[in-house]
């Protein structure tokens, strides 16, 4: 099964589109630029950061803080190019992980959903820096072979 550091990857379970994990989060400036004719929404800062001597990445702060890339239907405008991070939600048990679709498929109650946010909040407080370094594109590793 393939993983990254300190995070193993599951099959996808389906994305319901709410739109909750699309938020604001760093993305390679070439993205950024390439893809600037389909932002969605309201620009009101560009957050450039140095992740190591001679590498950056840009944080393109909305609105309402939700990805610019979003649309209106809870779709990404930017499907095909979409960041490293973006393909691997969905896929994983922890910080990338969907508070409202168990790992099984099935929709979660309310209230599951809320103990299961809570859950991955505390544990991506916990390993920040895992999901920091899935953010700036370090390689996926394969433990099959």
């Amino acid at each position: 099964m393939a993983k990254y550091k300190g995070i193993k990857f599951q099959k996808p379970w389906p994305c319901q589109r709410c739109g909750k994990c699309c938020v604001v989060l760093p993305m390679a400036p070439d993205l950024i630029i390439n893809n600037r004719n389909k932002f969605q929404r309201k620009v009101i800062e560009e957050h450039p950061f140095e992740t190591s001597p001679g590498h950056y990445m840009l944080s393109i702060i909305t609105d309402d803080m939700n990805c610019v890339f979003l649309t209106k239907n809870n779709l990404c405008a930017i499907y095909e190019d979409r960041p490293e991070i973006c393909r691997k939600f969905g896929h994983s048990i922890g910080v990338l992980e969907c508070h409202r679709v168990s790992p099984s498929g099935r929709i979660r109650t309310p209230k599951e959903s809320k103990k299961a946010y809570e859950r991955i909040q505390k544990l991506e407080r916990e390993t920040e820096t895992k999901a920091d370094s899935i953010a700036r594109g370090y390689e996926l590793v394969n433990d099959d072979e």
